[in-house]
């Protein structure tokens, strides 16, 4: 099994918060792991949470509206908080049925991952 694959199997494990409404189609995990592959923070998107880092980067990608903590985001401030540094970032996105769909971060994650000097992206 990939580590993607793991991190999907996580992702369907967990408690389905947050997935009230009609923009809820699909749930995000991040997981950072340091340059031997430990694994050093995992971390799901959030409809409801925000934070300063996250207001920051949607500011710079021209979408100051996009305030609700991005999963690669929060894993990325789990992980400077803790002083880690972070080689290799992997996201998947499940859709309601548990189904792996694309993952490739967005604009303001990029920015996020290219800023915490993350040296390798893996999504589904």
């Amino acid at each position: 099994m990939t580590d993607i694959q793991k991190l999907v199997q996580v992702l369907n494990n967990m408690p389905k918060l947050e997935q009230e409404g009609d923009r809820r189609r699909f749930r995000v995990i991040a997981r950072a792991l340091d340059k031997k592959g430990r694994v050093l923070a995992t971390r799901t998107n959030s409809y409801t949470l925000s934070h300063p880092v996250q207001k920051h980067f949607a500011v710079q990608a021209g979408r100051p509206d996009a305030i609700f903590v991005h999963a690669e985001i929060a894993t990325l401030i789990a992980c400077k908080a803790t002083n880690k540094n972070v080689h290799t970032l992997l996201i998947a996105r499940v859709s309601t049925s548990g189904e792996p769909i694309t993952a490739a971060p967005c604009e303001i994650c990029s920015i996020a991952i290219r800023k915490f000097g993350v040296k390798e992206i893996i999504h589904t």
